[in-house]
């Protein structure tokens, strides 16, 4: 979008932009910083205008996170502007090391990633946190049909501070369920991305590692009951649903962020149960990671097929071609109202003109009728 600025990102995940070709320094962000007017400062000299923070003011929209599109919400705070559909892929690099220390900490387990689902048994909010027991029965599930399952996370919060907000007192993970590789608090973020990257595919609750696996060619199963799956989906090979399927909530109790305006401001907790009814069961879940990945494999085959016939679509270039179509369209247009303004100045020169010949007809007309009068009363 700005080939010609330096990016420099500051982060609370600064290893997340370390190896982005697009980024020159990638920085931790300090709340102190913010809060004691530092970065303020750096505004006022060599960073663009739009540098801007969660915490921040200064130059950021109003936007609530939860009925708009992620994507978004971090393209307005960043850059004060919502980006087109196919630039809303999100991409993490990792290299050959992230893969050898992952592969170093699994110890040859599993032998087939293309059998190897990723679990992410959660604890976050009542009202979104799915029961030990259903990723227990998940688990059991998967392991049946021949898969080997991995449970990652991380126990504590990059942030403590997020322990002393209302409802995310026990932010963290759930064990490990019984027959699962247990990596939880054992990867870093580009070790987790390298393992959903390999992994056929990620179950998951609504969590930043829902945002790592979209941010790969994985399939990712969401589960979801406070916000709507729409708005956590990304772009990705021309699709928003592209390798993911989201467990919606059953009955008529969902998407309480929007749907029930008494809890706008008190989400953490369900207010119908102390389980939420809207809860998926495992067999549910597990249905539903079964349909997305016969999806997935019949997209390979007629994928493989096209390019037998020597077809081959490259989404990165379908979109910079939608994005030239779009470019010529507005030239087009602007070019069209250009034609437009000269035809409508010429119309109404012609209007004017055909106004002027109508009253000098008129002109006319009065001093015959005025000579034709006088004529007459000589001849009286």
């Amino acid at each position: 979008m700005y080939p010609d600025r330096v990016l420099e990102v500051y982060s609370y995940y600064p290893e997340v932009f370390v190896y982005n070709p697009y980024v020159t320094h990638s920085r931790l962000f300090e709340e102190a910083l913010e809060l004691n007017g530092h970065y303020t400062e750096i505004r006022k000299h060599e960073h663009d205008r739009w540098f801007s923070t969660f915490f921040s003011t200064e130059n950021k929209p109003v936007i609530d996170h939860a009925t708009n599109s992620i994507m978004d919400v971090c393209s307005l705070i960043a850059l004060n502007t919502r980006l087109a559909d196919c630039e809303k892929w999100p991409e993490i690099y990792y290299t050959a090391k992230e893969k050898q220390s992952l592969l170093k900490k699994l110890d040859n387990k599993p032998k087939d990633f293309s059998k190897t689902v990723v679990i992410h048994p959660s604890k976050t909010w009542a009202s979104r946190t799915w029961p030990f027991e259903q990723w227990q029965a998940l688990t059991d599930l998967l392991i049946h049909e021949g898969f080997e399952v991995i449970a990652a996370g991380k126990s504590d919060p990059v942030l403590e501070r997020r322990r002393t907000l209302p409802g995310e007192e026990n932010m963290g993970m759930q064990v490990c369920p019984k027959g699962a590789i247990n990596l939880i608090d054992q990867l870093s973020i580009l070790e987790t991305v390298c393992l959903c990257s390999l992994s056929l595919g990620v179950i998951t609750v609504d969590t930043g590692l829902m945002h790592l696996a979209l941010s790969t060619d994985t399939n990712v199963v969401g589960i979801f009951t406070v916000i709507d799956p729409k708005y956590r989906q990304v772009f990705r090979h021309g699709s928003f649903d592209y390798k993911f399927a989201a467990v919606v909530p059953q009955g008529e109790c969902r998407y309480c962020s929007v749907n029930r305006k008494d809890m706008r401001h008190g989400l953490h907790a369900c207010v119908v149960a102390k389980v939420p009814t809207c809860m998926p069961g495992a067999g549910t879940v597990f249905s539903t990671f079964q349909n997305l990945i016969a999806w997935d494999h019949n997209h390979l085959t007629q994928r493989s097929f096209m390019e037998n016939q020597n077809v081959t679509v490259n989404p990165d270039v379908v979109c910079q071609q939608a994005l030239q179509a779009q470019l010529e369209s507005y030239r087009a247009r602007e070019a069209y109202d250009v034609v437009l303004k000269k035809y409508s100045d010429t119309v109404d020169m012609l209007v004017q003109t055909v106004n002027l010949m109508k009253n000098r007809i008129i002109e006319l007309e009065n001093q015959i009728k005025e000579s034709e009068a006088k004529k007459a009363q000589k001849a009286a």
